[in-house]
């Protein structure tokens, strides 16, 4: 079901369920079209038992070339990927939506750990996980460092003795994290423009980091 946004008790259950959900994402949030802000915004859900089970934050953006509009759910759904039947009628609601509203592409791509025999279950579906790096909108594997319940000697420990040596090394050279203001992203971006072309990679206009804090500065 497509989200009424004009619904604010509906509008703040469904905020509510991407913030609380174990299978949530920032990306999923609302807050995310607010830093992606010249994509259009769709959020659907699937309710049962009076409650929401399943939700699907999608942003879409009309394509140049293919003067179409692409529909993206940057890391969702938000719900158990092995709940086949769930995310498959939330993908066929999308889709269907999207070639309503001129789309041509819908990408999908759910953070979730690799399983080979899920791979192979939604093969037999006709959904796809994608394994070319230059086809996908995020990297195909992410690496997660557990910091819940641990102290920074355990997670310190957990690294490799170059890493180490480096983290204490920048201590030594008087280097001091803090919790920065927006004020400090002028800064900030100082120091990414030098990384970026040191490392030769491109990097975000400092306007989208401004967004970015706008957006999430309170959470």
């Amino acid at each position: 079901m497509l989200l009424d946004v004009n619904d604010k008790a509906l509008t703040q259950e469904y905020d509510d369920f991407i913030a609380q959900s174990e299978f949530g994402n920032f990306y999923q949030s609302r807050q995310w079209s607010e830093v992606k802000n010249n994509w259009k915004r769709h959020y659907f859900y699937i309710r049962e038992e009076g409650e929401i089970r399943a939700a699907m934050s999608v942003l879409s953006v009309t394509d140049s070339v293919a003067g179409k509009d692409f529909f993206y759910a940057s890391r969702g759904p938000v719900c158990d990927l092995y709940d086949l039947n769930t995310v498959k009628a939330l993908i066929e609601e999308v889709r269907e939506y999207a070639l309503e509203h001129n789309g041509f592409l819908l990408r999908v791509d759910p953070e979730v750990k690799h399983d080979e025999e899920l791979v192979s279950q939604y093969a037999k579906e006709g959904l796809h996980f994608l394994k070319n790096p230059a086809l996908t909108s995020q990297p195909l594997m992410s690496l997660i460092l557990e910091l819940k319940g641990r102290s920074a000697d355990e997670i310190l420990m957990d690294l490799t003795k170059g890493t180490r040596y480096e983290i204490r090394t920048s201590y030594r050279r008087g280097v001091e994290p803090y919790v920065a203001e927006r004020s400090d992203l002028e800064l900030f971006y100082k120091f990414m423009v030098e990384m970026s072309e040191r490392q030769s990679i491109g990097h975000r206009p400092l306007d989208y980091f401004k967004r970015v804090y706008d957006a999430y500065g309170e959470t």
